[in-house]
């Protein structure tokens, strides 16, 4: 795939997981969200995007090769996709305030942890 080709690609599996429906998240905003988590990786020969991207689709074909799809929950399969894709995102990304990972994918579940 070419690197204008990624995004739309992650939001394909996404979709083909029921993720965007089972979790409430409209395809535009997850595409913002893969932009951002794009942002956070540097040029770099290896721990890039692309590689993020590989450890995405084998995450995806463990999932589907498992049969863990038909058995896992929207909520499990979520987790287990983002932490795929962005798992060698810049470091600062585990300092930032609490439920700000939550704001950005999960809106309606950050209001109630804020409470």
């Amino acid at each position: 795939l070419r690197d204008n080709e990624l995004v739309p690609a992650v939001v394909g599996v996404f979709e083909s997981l029921d993720l965007c429906q089972g979790m409430g998240i409209t395809t535009e905003n997850l595409s913002k969200m893969v932009q951002q988590g794009m942002s956070l990786y540097h040029k770099q020969p290896y721990h890039n995007f692309r590689h993020a991207f590989d450890v995405f689709q084998a995450a995806n074909a463990l999932l589907r090769g498992t049969g863990l799809n038909m058995t896992a929950s929207h909520l499990e399969m979520f987790a287990l996709m983002v932490a795929a894709l962005l798992h060698d995102g810049e470091r600062d990304l585990l300092f930032l305030p609490p439920n700000t990972l939550s704001a950005l994918f999960l809106p309606g579940l950050a209001l109630g942890l804020s409470d």
